[in-house]
């Protein structure tokens, strides 16, 4: 695991675990609160980030990895309150798009981060280690989330997704990015 890759690979693996309870929740969640198929709330969670990384490319640039990450993270946490909070088919659809609002934003300037942080001979071995973290993420969460989700119900079990999110949100702000970095001065 090269060394460049860890702490951007453990808040993406903290943020994929949130993806992942909309993933594995969503199709059985909607079925009981008033949808027949979970379809139209994955294609609208992916439209919005493909939509966001095609015409917002260079949004995570300007934003800088603090801000662009955190609004990652936090727009995940939040699609999955609205989950557990208000089980409804105009709920389903509200966290579906916050869902992919943070999709859109999570992996692009983690992955900056792990790239500018390792040398040119490095980079394929930085890059292959923080690829890995997604499947550490998604693993983990599918584990201990689901436990979770059994033991409190699927909609209580979404807060598990949301405590990924903001670990993700924790080790961004205070380990790997924890201050803003100051703007360069546009040129003249």
């Amino acid at each position: 695991i090269h060394p460049a890759a860890i702490l951007p690979g453990a808040v993406l693996a903290c943020g994929v675990g949130g993806l992942t309870t909309f993933f594995l929740f969503i199709p059985d969640y909607a079925r009981t609160h008033g949808l027949k198929s979970s379809g139209g709330l994955f294609l609208a969670y992916a439209a919005v980030s493909l939509i966001i990384r095609l015409f917002g490319a260079k949004l995570p640039e300007r934003l800088g990895p603090r801000r662009a990450v955190s609004i990652a993270l936090l727009s995940m946490a939040a699609g999955l309150v609205v989950f557990a909070v208000f089980p409804s088919v105009l709920g389903l659809w509200i966290g579906a798009l916050l869902i992919g609002l943070g999709a859109a934003f999570n992996y692009p300037s983690l992955m900056a981060l792990t790239v500018n942080n390792a040398n040119d001979e490095d980079r394929a071995s930085a890059i292959s280690s923080f690829t890995m973290f997604f499947e550490i993420g998604s693993a983990g969460a599918g584990l201990t989330i689901g436990v979770l989700a059994q033991m409190v119900g699927k909609q209580y079990g979404f807060y598990g997704g949301v405590a990924s999110c903001l670990l993700g949100l924790w080790l961004l702000r205070t380990k790997l990015v924890p201050r803003a970095v100051p703007e360069p001065a546009a040129a003249a």
